[in-house]
């Protein structure tokens, strides 16, 4: 299943490439590869401890997953904040 799931995703990040290498700044393509990569096995993750009974620790997970999804985005905020302060003064 996870090569044929790996076989299903190649079309798509080959678009993504494509997409990078015309529009997108590659550090944000890398950025929203990582945060998706940690949705998802976060979420995986979540399932399998709800399946075994353990609700409590699923909601642990989830929350260190939102977390680090956070403290991988914030140096983007910070160009975010940095560029508004910039129009701002302009």
């Amino acid at each position: 299943m996870l090569t044929l799931g790996i076989l299903l995703l190649s079309p798509i990040l080959e678009y993504l490439k494509s997409l990078m290498g015309e529009t997108l700044n590659i550090e944000y393509t890398e950025l929203l590869l990582k945060g998706l990569a940690l949705a998802y096995l976060t979420h995986i993750c979540a399932e399998i401890c709800r399946d075994c009974g353990e609700g409590n620790i699923a909601i642990l997970i989830e929350t260190a997953g939102k977390v680090e999804i956070l403290a991988i985005s914030l140096p983007l905020i910070d160009k975010i904040i940095s560029m508004s302060e910039e129009l701002i003064l302009w």
